[in-house]
């Protein structure tokens, strides 16, 4: 499967890096030149609580670079949320899935007011801490459960095919129907990850800001745009 990742902070590079090492084409997006720099020239190193891997994948500060993807995962903080929902009109075809990673409750109705709901999943992580310890260096001291459902609700097959995906990649998977702002503020409540790592030699290091801003400008009116 094609996947973007916009945003390639500390959890976005863990995501990124575990998709790609399962066998996807993975395009990790970010407005951090020097990570991505990185990234290109030698591969993403994912530490932590997964073991310890670079991973060769693609890495690119443009969106236009990418072309069309199967899913687009937006893992920006929740300030960056509309900017990057804005911004991947280059990767969208008919059926590609968006799925936002809460980083902030609300996240999937920002990015609905730019894209319509029916191609919308929501992700929630719990017991996940991550921290960058550099360019091209990800470190993350917790993986236990990452929630995913559909917007407009409802056990697709698609759904499940999503999830068995990140399953395939390692991580701890569950399909909701359906995910609610409440039972996400529920899960993050009882697994919210520390701000430290585990590792003593792991420095507490503030990660650039994810945040995507997108050079074209954004479309007129709130009205949520059908995918190409």
């Amino acid at each position: 499967m094609k996947i973007a990742v916009v945003g390639a902070g500390a959890m976005g590079s863990v995501y990124a890096g575990l998709l790609a090492d399962g066998g996807n084409e993975v395009w990790a997006i970010d407005v951090w030149q020097a990570h991505v720099d990185a990234i290109n020239n030698n591969g993403l190193r994912v530490e932590g609580a997964s073991g310890d891997r670079t991973v060769r994948l693609n890495a690119t500060t443009s969106p236009a670079d990418v072309g069309e993807c199967d899913l687009i995962i937006i893992a920006t903080k929740a300030d960056g949320v509309a900017g990057a929902a804005q911004a991947v009109d280059p990767l969208l075809k008919d059926d590609t899935l968006i799925l936002t990673i809460q980083n902030g409750l609300g996240a999937a109705e920002r990015i609905s007011q730019y894209r319509a709901p029916d191609n919308i999943l929501i992700g929630v992580a719990g017991g996940f801490g991550a921290e960058m310890k550099g360019p091209g260096h990800t470190y993350h001291n917790g993986m236990e459960l990452i929630r995913v459902g559909e917007m407009t609700g409802g056990l697709t097959d698609r759904l499940e095919h999503v999830a068995q995906l990140w399953r395939d990649a390692g991580f701890s998977v569950k399909a909701f129907e359906p995910i609610s702002t409440r039972s996400a503020q529920r899960c993050r409540t009882r697994c919210r990850p520390s701000t430290r790592t585990t590792s003593p030699s792991a420095p507490r290091r503030s990660t650039p800001s994810t945040e995507w801003c997108p050079s074209s400008r954004p479309r007129s009116g709130n009205k949520p745009q059908r995918m190409r």
